[in-house]
């Protein structure tokens, strides 16, 4: 519209300028149809993710024992399909993302296209920080971080991206009584090993959305009048953590046990959520599960806690079922390691001149002898001792985070009493001369010295498995969550010993 015909454009110019507008015009209509296609997909990986999650929820219901998932592989159908709905969820979120980054690619000006990608990022981020895939969540979280960058700050969804990538979360936590100070320390690996790192405190109960940042931390809740009880918490990115059971929906009172409840070596484990598989192969999502509360004793039972055990037998008459629960190999062998001098038994030399010490923990006995041995310490206590239960031993042992070990994600033989601590063979160490051998419950001794059984109930009565490492085996190679073949009542072994747990109130 300029007067002088020198200052128009020329046809050629008007030519391109509307063919420049009509191509985008055309890339924002590729852009907003790849958009749409991204939407719709996401109902699919949403469902996939909840039916994935409804088929392990039926795997943990189950509850069937070690022996029937070393026998029965249908008992793995319900994990196998949620195997595969994790894949196929996988699959149609990268079909997303791809329809995503197709949308920038046509109009990297367009918000709805850089907020929508952010949020699948976002959802994948999720996913292999459920998988523990490090790698892959390092890779993510950088992607997501510049493509939150670049979403305008006048977005509705970038505060609530923005808080999702830092990753804080909250805590609530209400006790019996109230009014308990709560310590807080963070899990971090040192030396190989994860120690907790005190951090100072959280407060005082009840907390209400306490805020934390995501990560693995130990809270120690203290009152007067009270033991100490140890929560280890893990807070997933920007997760309101509360201890609320599966099926329920008002988090837990975390009751204190009051001094004189629990005994010097008793370890409290609360009720609450722990991760019930290793998540190491990033093909498999995290699996949690949900324990009520119990007690487990910090040591396994010891050749002199076990001694008292055959001379009450023998002063109740029952002369035979004390020699038959004496340690011996296989039944009707000699017994090793004691001998009987009148009216009670006494520690001896071995075959190999070897004399057991009172400290060492009772080996060459069975899961029969170990029950009847908790219902000999019961009826003198009056508490209900038992053996622990496969899950309940794999808390007590883990904590909340999912660790490999005890102390970790590694194992060394200078942590505890295994094939190789020492340069040459050496005989059982007494229990606790190992302090890296612990938990983060404060349960010792672990992945040394003995393997502790473990009894799971059945339909025809208990089943017997046995449970971490020992003093004559590379105890890396025994992974938590191998499925254990059942252990006759009547095995015995070098390697084999037991530590007591019950329920709590």
């Amino acid at each position: 519209m300029a007067r002088a015909a020198a200052a128009r454009p020329s046809a050629a110019e008007i030519c391109a300028a509307l063919e420049a507008w009509l191509a985008g015009a055309q890339r924002m209509a590729h852009a907003r149809a790849a958009l749409a296609e991204a939407a719709e997909r996401v109902p699919a990986v949403d469902a996939a993710r909840e039916a994935a999650d409804a088929a392990r929820r039926a795997w943990l219901a189950r509850d069937v024992q070690s022996a029937d998932r070393a026998a029965d592989p249908a008992h793995w159908t319900d994990d196998d399909a949620a195997v595969a709905l994790d894949v196929h969820a996988t699959f149609l979120e990268e079909e997303a993302v791809r329809a995503l980054r197709g949308a920038l690619a046509e109009a990297p000006e367009l918000p709805e296209a850089r907020e929508q990608l952010a949020e699948r990022l976002l959802a994948a981020l999720h996913v292999a920080e459920d998988h523990a895939d490090a790698d892959a969540a390092r890779a993510i979280a950088e992607e997501l971080r510049e493509q939150v960058a670049a979403v305008p700050s006048a977005r509705p969804g970038r505060a609530r991206l923005d808080a999702a990538l830092a990753g804080d979360g909250t805590v609530s936590l209400v006790t019996d009584p109230p009014g308990a100070e709560v310590l807080l320390a963070r899990f971090e690996e040192r030396g190989r090993r994860m120690v907790a790192v005190p951090s100072g405190t959280l407060g005082t109960t009840p907390l209400r959305d306490a805020p934390l940042g995501m990560g693995s931390w130990m809270l120690t809740v203290r009152a007067p009048g009270c033991a100490d009880v140890r929560l280890p918490v893990v807070v997933r990115r920007g997760e309101r953590w509360a201890r609320v059971a599966p099926g329920e929906t008002a988090p837990r009172t975390l009751r204190l046990p009051r001094l004189g409840e629990l005994g010097p070596d008793d370890c409290y484990v609360p009720a609450g959520r722990f991760v019930r598989r290793h998540p190491g192969d990033a093909a498999v999502p995290t699996l949690w599960g949900w324990n009520e509360a119990f007690v487990i004793r910090r040591f396994a039972v010891t050749h002199g806690e076990y001694l008292p055990f055959l001379d009450a037998l023998l002063a109740a008459g029952r002369r035979e079922e004390a020699l038959a629960r004496a340690p011996r190999m296989p039944p009707g062998t000699p017994i090793v390691g004691y001998a009987l001098e009148g009216d009670r038994f006494v520690l001896v030399p071995d075959e190999e001149g070897d004399t057991w010490q009172p400290a060492l923990p009772a080996f060459l006995l069975s899961p029969s002898d170990a029950v009847a041995y908790a219902g000999w310490l019961g009826a003198r206590t009056g508490l209900p001792w038992r053996l622990p239960t496969e899950i309940e031993w794999v808390h007590a042992a883990r904590g909340a985070d999912g660790r490999r070990y005890p102390m970790g994600e590694h194992l060394d033989p200078a942590w505890a009493q295994m094939r190789g601590t020492y340069p040459t063979p050496a005989f059982l160490e007494p229990v606790g001369t190992f302090p890296t051998d612990e938990s983060p419950f404060g349960v010792r001794d672990l992945m040394g010295g003995v393997y502790d059984f473990v009894a799971d109930p059945g339909p025809d009565g208990p089943t017997f498995a046995w449970h971490g490492g020992c003093w004559v085996s590379a105890a890396s190679i025994h992974s938590f969550d191998r499925p254990r073949r059942a252990v006759p009542a009547h095995r015995r072994g070098w390697s084999n010993g037991f530590r007591l747990a019950r329920s709590a109130p």
